[in-house]
């Protein structure tokens, strides 16, 4: 079976609700463009997910870290972000800019984190970080993949 058909969508929604803690990162076959909408998989998420086209690129990069509007010394950006909407019972942990892209939320027994970036985009100068070449990104995302859900 497929991880994201049905039967590969409540399998990892089962997991979530029986203790894993599941991440989904955004990129062009996930979200909305993986069919997550009314999935099983979506109910434990703390993002709703749009119908099918959903990524959308940034009027300007967004440079992303832990807080609000403060980025990350290296100053990662983003470039491409996929357009969900926060659940209410949901914890941003990372921003791009003045956005959340980040989501953490409880889900049963376990709990599960959506990356809400997408990793397109091409640095427009020398200058540029893109995110996934940041290791200030990198070692954000890996405390909110190992690290407890925040308070």
């Amino acid at each position: 079976a497929d991880a994201w058909d049905a039967a590969g969508h409540k399998r990892l929604a089962d997991f979530a609700e029986a203790g894993g803690r599941l991440a989904v990162l955004g990129g062009p076959f996930t979200l909305g463009q993986g069919f997550f909408k009314n999935s099983l998989l979506e109910r434990v998420l703390p993002v709703e997910v749009r119908v099918a086209r959903d990524v959308y690129q940034a009027p300007a990069p967004l440079p992303m870290g832990a807080a609000k509007g403060r980025p990350f010394a290296d100053r990662p950006l983003l470039y491409y972000f996929h357009a969900v909407k926060a659940r209410p019972d949901a914890t941003p942990l990372l921003w791009a800019g003045e956005l959340p892209i980040l989501w953490e939320r409880k889900a049963g027994k376990g709990s599960s984190v959506v990356f809400a970036g997408s990793p397109l985009g091409e640095a427009g100068t020398a200058q540029e970080t893109p995110f996934w070449k940041s290791r200030a990104w990198l070692e954000g995302f890996g405390r909110a993949l190992v690290g407890p859900l925040a308070p």
